[in-house]
């Protein structure tokens, strides 16, 4: 009987299933490293776009983020048909052409202008996953659009990575793996992940998002879910509720929020300068594209509130915090790198 971790992992797509609304499905890891103020991030990304079979594409992406010069931070994204990919069915196992990504280990290359990166990374199983949406039917219906599990929410990984002629080493770093999907990418969000607060070890790890939603003409208020493992106990926010009556603010490079609760609440700041902050063009199946705003070095503030509004413990992350808005203005200002 398959496992847990690997039903959060196998991928959705399958081929002449997208041709009427089209599919996006990606994977996803990321390292922090305090130590030497550093962050990775890599992304495998189906795209298949509506119409013939044949524009249906694997996407490779890859961003350093270097904390002491956000000069020497860069990005790549390679792009090659879906005929050379391979996607295993009964364990997680990926492959676009010389990236792997299989379960507790990953490898890979990457060429572009920002030259050439490598790595070979091994990453622990850490905390059991997290399902973020609390009905089934959420996963198999037709709303929400794009859809989210994260297999990996608190790693430890270990390894090299090498830019050019540079070569990294990191040992038992702070990180995660998620898994997304779905027929759009959400008409704006903010997303957020930590592992690595000060003062607390791998059993404390915060994720959530805001998303705004286009139903037809109408373009929803922030819709929010929070989720927080506290040595060891989670608390979660992803009720209608939560949902509901969130209070959100999202900038270009920062996301402010607080999420109900029936007991507590979760209130949060991210925010990042914006020499942090790398851009990633998306693109929806439809052709549409969107801006995603990407850090993997900002610094948050995370609280859990009782019912009264006493708060019973502040988290605190000084560069280690990943954050993601989704926005649709070109003038954003930020570096564009892939």
């Amino acid at each position: 009987m398959m496992d847990l971790r690997t039903q959060t992992e196998l991928t959705l797509w399958q081929p002449g299933s997208h041709r009427r609304k089209g599919h996006l499905e990606s994977y996803f890891l990321r390292l922090n490293d305090p130590g030497q103020n550093l962050a990775l991030w890599l992304k495998w990304t189906v795209y298949a776009p509506i119409g013939p079979e044949d524009r249906t594409v694997v996407e490779t992406w890859g961003i350093f983020f270097d904390g002491a010069d956000a000069s020497r931070s860069k990005g790549w994204k390679e792009v090659a048909p879906i005929e050379g990919a391979e996607f295993a069915r009964d364990r997680f196992h990926v492959r676009f052409g010389p990236s792997v990504l299989e379960e507790g280990h990953t490898t890979g290359l990457l060429k572009g202008e920002a030259g050439t990166l490598t790595w070979d990374l091994s990453f622990t199983p850490g905390e059991e996953p997290l399902i973020p949406f609390p009905m089934p039917w959420m996963y198999t219906g037709k709303f929400p659009k794009s859809k989210t599990k994260t297999p990996h929410p608190a790693s430890r990984f270990s390894g090299t990575f090498t830019i050019d002629d540079r070569t990294y080493t990191v040992s038992n770093v702070p990180g995660m793996q998620g898994h997304n999907w779905g027929t759009e990418h959400s008409y704006l969000y903010s997303w957020g992940h930590c592992s690595a607060f000060e003062d607390h070890g791998d059993d404390t790890w915060f994720e959530g998002f805001s998303s705004r939603l286009k139903i037809g003409p109408w373009v929803t208020p922030y819709l929010s879910m929070g989720f927080l493992s506290l040595r060891g106990e989670r608390y979660a926010f992803n009720s209608v509720g939560s949902l509901l009556r969130s209070e959100v603010e999202s900038g270009t490079t920062w996301w402010n929020f607080t999420i109900p609760g029936r007991d507590h609440s979760l209130r949060g700041r991210v925010q990042a300068p914006k020499e942090r902050f790398l851009g990633l063009h998306y693109y929806n199946p439809d052709g549409a594209v969107r801006y995603c705003l990407n850090s993997k070095m900002a610094d948050g503030q995370i609280e859990l509130l009782d019912r009264s509004g006493a708060v019973l413990a502040t988290l605190v992350s000084k560069g280690t915090f990943a954050l993601e808005n989704l926005v649709h203005d070109p003038s954003h200002g930020v570096r564009m790198v892939a």
